[in-house]
This record gives C-alpha cells, structure tokens and sequence, in this order.
C-alpha cells in the first residue's frame, strides 16, 4: 500500500504546496460537521486568523527570523540565507537590542507555519484572558449527537464504511506502537512501512479523533465527502418530457425516447446528456412510477388470507386453463385442450375435473355437476373467474356481475342462484385473487411438462416453446386425461404447506373436517339440471312454438305443445325460460314462466319432401291436425250457439227483409240488462209490384199500411214469448255445464303436473 491510497479522507490542506506535515494535525477539516469540532476550538481561531494570511495592504504581524524558523522548522541560518536571497519580499532588516537583523512578515511564510502561528496566538489569547479550552478536557459532543453520528454512519454504503475501518486499523495500530513507549517518528516509519499510510494521513486521523472516546472513532474516520463530478447539464423540460414519455409507454427503448427528445428540443435549446447518464437518472425515480398499474399496486403490500376461518364446503373455487400439450380428439381434432377445475378452498382438494375443446356453459355446469356428486354438498360461496363460461343465466343467472347489473325477475334463475349459492366474482386481471391460480403451476410441471408428453408439449408461449415441438407428435386426448387425473391424485396426498395445513396432506384435511362438518346435499333433481341448458325465449305469436338451435346442431329446432296454443293473448307476451337437454335435441324441453311450469314441449321435427308410399309421417301429422281443429271447431260452434241472439227491430221499422230476420241479433228491451232472445221467422211478405202490401203465406192474409203489419208481429212474438224463454235458459245450463267441466279438467291436470314437476323437468 502506498499513501495515496489514503487520500480519499477529507484533507484539504492537502491539496495545498509548502505544507508542513507536522503541523497537518492541528488543521480544522472544514468538510467535516459542527459534531467532529470543538466550539471553542472555532471561537479561538477566528481571533487568531486575521493575524496571518492578509492581502496586501493589510498590515501584518512581523516575526523575527528565530520565532520564523522554529514555526517554519528550519535552521537559522537557512532563513537568514532566504531572506539575503529575496525569497520572502517583503522582510527588511531592522536595528535591534541584539543588533541588526531581519523582520518577516507572517504573510510570506507557507501556510502552513501561518496557520501554526495562528493556535499558537489562539493560545496567548485564551491564556491572557483566562480561559479555558473546554475541548481539551471534555468530550466535544453530547450523546445525542454521538446516536447521530451512528444513524449517518449507517446509512453510508459499503465503500464508504470499508475506509472508516481501514483508517480505524491504521490508527489503533500507530497507538499501540506508541504505548510500548516507540517514539512518534519511529512510530509513524512503521506505520508507513506496515499499512501505507503517510505521516499526514496519520496525523489526520488523530485530529479527527482527539477528545472523542474510543467506542466512537469508526464514524468520526468515515469520509464525509460525497464525491464525484458534478451532475451533467440536463435541461429540466427534456428531463420531465423523457419522463412522462416513459411513464405512458414503460416498454419502450430509452433509445428510441431520447430520439423523441432530440427531435422536440431540437428548437427549444435543451440540452441532454449521454445515455448512460439519462438511465441513472430514471432509476432515482421511484420504481412503480413508470412501471404501470401493475407495479404500483404491488407496491402496497397484499394481506393474507385466513384459510383457517373457513369450514369445509363453505367455499368453492373454479378457475380454467388452456393446456400446454397438443392433443387429439376422437373426431380428429387436433388443439390444446382447456381444463376447468373446482377445487374446495379450505382443504385445497381438487373435486371436479373436465376437459373439452373451449370454455362454454356446457362444460361449466358438466364439471359443477360433477362436483357436487363427487362431494355430496352444496358450498355456501363460490368464488369465480370473471369469464362468460360463468358468467351466464343457465349458471349464475339472477346474481349481480361486472355483464349483468340488475337481474329481472322474469328472467330464468341460474343453478347457482336457485341452490342458494352466493357467487364472489374475482377482479379481471387480478389472478392472485383466486388461490387455485398457483395450483396450475402443479399441473403445468408435473403434467404437461411430463416425459410422455414430448414433443406435444409447446409451452405456455411462444418464448418458451421447445425445440423438438411438432404438431404432428399430438397425443391422445385421452392420454392426456389420464395423466391429469394420475397428478391430482398424486397431489391429494403429498403434504401441503399452505396456510391451516399444518403440513398434512388435502386428503387428511378433507377427512377429518368431513368427519365434524355437517353439510347440506343436493338433490337429484339439481345435479340433474346441471347437465341441461336454458334459453329465455319469446312465443312464436302464430303457431305458438319455440326455435332455437342447440350447439354442435346445425338446423334449429321447433318445439310446441296444447298448452301452448291455450294461452290467452295476455299470457302469451313476454319471455319464457325454456330447458333443454345439451345432446338431445330430439327429446322434450320444459316451458317455465319464471319459476312457474307450464308445459313439456315436444320437437316437432321434419318429415321428407316427398314421402313414400305407407311412410305414415304425414298421415299422422294430418291425423293429429285434424282432431286439434275438430275439438276446438265443437267449443267454437258451442260458444256461438250459447251466444246467439235476436235481431234489433224499432218501433219505426217500415220493413223487415227476410233475411234479416232469420239472423240472431241482439234485441233492446225497456229493461237495462241485454238479453238474449231469437225472433221467429215471419211468414209475411211483401206482394211484389204493390208497396206497401203485405201477403201471409200460410193463411193468404193480405195487410195493407205498417198499423196492420205490426199488429200482426206483435202477436206472434207474444206467441213464441214462453218458447224461446225456455229455450234459452236450457241453452244457458249446457253452457254452464261444459264451462265447470273444462274447468276441472284444468284442475286436475294442473295438480297431476304439480305431482309429477321434476320428471317433467328433467326427463
């Protein structure tokens, strides 16, 4: 080692020519802090320093050339030799008690013996004033101010602590060579031999130290400079316009940014530096600050949730994922699969899995279904992913989310929501929402990234794709599965560090809380329902069917029952909820008005253009026809002849046309009520050729004037009075009669579909 390896400490009489190493430790470090100098120390010497050191035109203090070479620690005789030599100019020569001899101003010595002159006069002073320096018997700072000392120390970095230990090495060793009783230049010699260190850096060390205890040395030697350059020129608004342009695209090349600046300012006089400095000035800046939404709230600490606190089957979560192995289907598909988990939360055991070419309603309500046989229980909540394949009226249908704000009542309850299972919707983009997010690790190590799968395997990405992948090596779906369902297993049983698993295993968990758990069980009927689907559909006003297509069947399909057709026009409007079979579109679908069943509608399928010879579709289908019409013509013709009634006639009426009077019409009576009568049919007719004149074809009567004619009526009305009275009121009983009777019918099937409502729903 060498001295300058020393001199990163904070020596700025270093720097200077003509300097004294001797006097070096009685210098004030001006880069040190008020902590490390004595007050008293500052007082002093600012009533010394005007002595020395003055520009020209100020007097200073003269020295002979013994008071000169005892602080320039020199001979004699060598001064002297200086002065005859005019190195210091302004020194003169001056009759004296001891004769002539020369006078240096203190100005022309080095700054160093100025500085010396300057304690030594400090000192004169404090003596003939009669003051003490505090700082030579006491400590020079507080413990307050040590604690400080500390707190700064431990904030340098290592580079800066590395020197403060060296420099504590290098003087507690030049000490201990003191104490055997070495003097100081002997001392001082093997420091410099043994540590590199000079006698200034030495002497340096001391000033820092001196009067301070020894527990507090390591921070008094840190360096207290922060070093290097000073900062490159950096416009201030090309710095903020680099900033913002980073802060709205994080992704984009510092290169291509600077560019941008360049081109901007190219008018405004901005001034950049190199980019290397620009980038150390963007990692100042806090790290979330152009790192988007993402790092900022990672910048906030998430909290943990308590698995402990929740029961068993009180929470279930479904999440799904694409496979990262090309598979083969029956059919010859060949894609990645996607695979739709439920797992139970608080024991984290998978209970459900299914795999099917894309994320739909279907393979939802396939894997909940399975869930719940495999469990035998209804969860209370169930957190879900925010995708449509949940997100949907067949399964969370009538519960809020992020597609559907308000539910309508009319609209068709979802399995969820019927079983009384309350739905926690995680947040879009926030997969540590859900725990089962770090489940998929173990299948996608594990399963897909399984020897047997080499080849198929593609990787998550594009970046991750292996070398030896080839469409063309897809393996079977079913290996697949098999393999998929051989890990979960495998996983089931291996011990689990999570939070309330106390290193047992999902398995041993799920058990033992089974044992003490009570848990409600679903009923057949809803596992049933989970493997049909339900379309809200309108009522086609004229035939009164419903059409819809079901996937993976091209031709859309027509369904219809009587109940149908017997629906008021009232009843006919708005949305019905039809169920139906996923795979059977030929089976019958179930008719709801809200949760009311109203009928089990038939497919009514096709039958061929031109149909042989003894097929019988059209046939059957014309037979059926005919008896719908026929039993509906009977309650018409019934309807008409209940409410057939006379013709209006008035008291003014000149003539009453025959064809007229054979017609019911409805007759006002002085009464207030309208009653229904029939008006026989008159055998009087007028004698054509002669107006006014009337002729009774069964008696040969001849009426001549409208006073004959109507006299005529009348009487044969009151004739026939008591016969259609009795008429109608049998007429009356019938109708009364048929109405109870198809009210009872109503009755009873109602009651009979009541009995029998979920084989009608799910058959």
């Amino acid at each position: 080692m060498n001295a300058r390896k020393h001199s990163y400490m904070p020596d700025l009489a270093g720097k200077r020519s003509d300097i004294l190493d001797e006097y070096a430790e009685n210098m004030p470090d001006h880069a040190l802090s008020g902590v490390n100098i004595g007050v008293s120390n500052i007082a002093l010497e600012s009533k010394a320093l005007p002595m020395v050191g003055q520009r020209s035109g100020t007097p200073s203090e003269l020295l002979t050339v013994l008071q000169a070479a005892e602080l320039l620690a020199c001979d004699v005789k060598t001064v002297r030799r200086h002065c005859a030599a005019g190195k210091y100019p302004d020194a003169k020569k001056q009759l004296g008690n001891g004769g002539e001899g020369w006078l240096i101003p203190v100005s022309n010595l080095s700054k160093a013996a100025q500085k010396a002159y300057a304690k030594k006069r400090a000192a004169e002073l404090v003596e003939e004033s009669g003051v003490k320096d505090v700082a030579l018997s006491a400590p020079m700072t507080t413990d307050a101010e040590y604690a400080q000392l500390w707190d700064r120390f431990e904030r340098k970095d290592g580079n800066f602590k590395r020197m403060a230990n060296e420099a504590y090495d290098i003087l507690i060793a030049y000490l201990a060579l003191r104490e055997t009783g070495v003097s100081v230049g002997f001392a001082e010699e093997a420091i410099k031999t043994s540590h590199g260190a000079a006698r200034s850096t030495i002497r340096r060390y001391l000033g820092f130290t001196k009067n301070h205890p020894r527990q507090h040395w390591l921070p008094l030697l840190c360096p207290q400079y922060h070093g290097g350059r000073a900062r490159a020129d950096f416009t201030p608004a090309a710095y903020d316009f680099i900033l913002a342009l980073k802060i709205k695209s994080p992704a984009a090349k510092l290169r291509v940014l600077i560019r941008a600046a360049v081109e901007e300012g190219a008018n405004k006089g901005w001034v950049l530096p190199s980019e290397d400095t620009i980038a150390k000035r963007l990692k100042e800046e806090p790290a979330w600050l152009y790192q988007g939404n993402a790092a900022l709230e990672r910048s906030f600490p998430t909290i943990e949730r308590d698995y402990s606190s929740l029961a068993l089957h009180q929470c279930w979560e479904s999440d799904g994922r694409r496979a990262d192995v090309w598979c083969r289907w029956p059919d010859g598909t060949v894609n990645r699969p996607f695979v739709i988990a439920i797992r139970e939360v608080r024991t984290r055991r998978p209970l459900s899995i299914r795999i099917c070419h894309n994320p739909d309603t279907e393979a939802v309500l396939g894997a909940y279904g399975a869930a719940l046989t495999n469990s035998q229980a209804v969860p209370s909540y169930f957190k879900l992913d925010n995708g449509r394949e949940y997100a949907n009226k067949p399964f969370t249908g009538g519960q809020k989310n992020r597609y559907r704000f308000k539910p309508k009542v009319e609209e068709a309850k979802g399995i969820l929501t019927a079983m009384d299972v309350q739905v926690k919707w995680s947040q879009p983009g926030q997969g540590r929402d859900k725990p089962i997010e770090s489940w998929w690790n173990v299948i996608a190590e594990n399963c897909d990234k399984s020897p047997a799968f080499v080849g198929a395997y593609c990787g998550k990405d594009v970046l991750s794709k292996p070398e030896d992948f080839d469409k063309k090596k897809a393996v079977p779906v079913e290996a697949y599965g098999a393999r998929l369902i051989k890990e979960i297993k495998a996983y089931e049983r291996r011990p689990h560090r999570g939070h309330g698993m106390a290193g047992r295993t999902p398995l041993e968990v799920y058990d033992d809380l089974a044992a003490t758990t009570v848990t409600r069980k679903p009923d057949a009927s809803e596992i049933r329902r989970c493997k049909m689907g339900v379309h809200s559909l309108s009522l086609d006003k004229r035939d009164c069917t419903f059409s819809f297509k079901m996937k993976g069947y091209p031709i859309a399909q027509r369904y219809w029952h009587e109940a149908l057709a017997n629906l008021s026009a009232t009843e006919r409007e708005g949305k019905f909820n039809v169920h139906f079979d996923w795979d059977e579109p030929n089976s019958p679908v179930a008719v709801y008005r809200g949760d009311t069943f109203i009928c089990d509608a038939a497919p009514l399928g096709r039958i061929d253009f031109i149909e042989e010879r003894g097929g019988g579709k059209v046939q059957a289908h014309m037979s059926a026809k005919g008896n719908f019409l026929a039993q509906r013509k009977k309650t018409i013709n019934a309807a008409k002849q209940g409410g057939s009634v006379a013709l209006l006639t008035s008291d003014d009426a000149l003539t009453l046309p025959p064809m007229v009077a054979a017609n019911p019409e409805l007759v006002i009576v002085p009464s207030s009520r309208v009653r229904a009568v029939a008006t026989p049919v008159s055998p009087i007719e007028p004698i054509p050729g002669k107006p006014g004149e009337f002729v009774d074809q069964e008696t040969g009567e001849i009426f001549i004037g409208a006073v004959a004619l109507r006299e005529k009526t009348k009487a044969a009305t009151s004739l026939l009075a008591e016969d259609v009275e009795a008429e109608l009121e049998a007429m009356k009983r019938k109708q009364q009669a048929m109405r109870e009777e198809v009210q009872r019918k109503k009755q009873a099937a109602l009651e009979e579909a009541e009995k029998n409502l979920p084989a009608r729903i799910w058959r």
